[in-house]
């Protein structure tokens, strides 16, 4: 049984396919439109996951893992340089790269020299900008990795 939002309990009927685990995909066992596991009766949660208290034999559990995988968050480990140049792959760093280019081919016309100023300057904030997204993106990440250890 389950509450309403006046608090009211109520009966949900679920119907559930015949050998659940087998014939649901994991995307279909977990959609709450379908199958609201938080709301199910308990004996129709077992059923479900053909589970029981006890537990699942070690048969069931390699079954299981070949179907589902194992229960943990894919990681892959990108160059940290690679990293900091994507900081330079963005729509505010294209503008800043073609001002810079702006600063260096625009202002050359009529015998003038080049703005090296502001083109050093542009530069230089393409970097600082780039530089400190990355910092933050490292701590970020090395504070999730921390955490996840912790939780392992």
């Amino acid at each position: 049984m389950a509450e309403d939002k006046n608090g009211d309990t109520k009966n949900i009927i679920i119907k559930l396919p015949q050998d659940p685990i087998k014939n649901l995909t994991v995307a279909e066992m977990y959609d709450k439109e379908k199958y609201d596991l938080s709301i199910m009766e308990e004996g129709d949660v077992f059923t479900m996951l053909d589970a029981t208290r006890e537990g699942l034999t070690d048969e069931e559990v390699n079954e299981r893992l070949i179907k589902f995988g194992h229960n943990r968050l894919e990681h892959k480990e990108t160059s940290a340089i690679i990293q900091f140049l994507l900081f330079m792959w963005n729509p505010l760093s294209w503008v800043m790269e073609a001002a810079a280019i702006v600063a260096i081919v625009a202002s050359n016309g009529g015998g003038k020299p080049p703005d090296w100023e502001d083109f050093v300057g542009i530069i230089l904030l393409l970097l600082a900008n780039s530089i400190i997204g990355f910092v933050e993106q490292r701590n970020a990440g090395n504070a999730v990795k921390a955490l996840m250890a912790s939780l392992a």
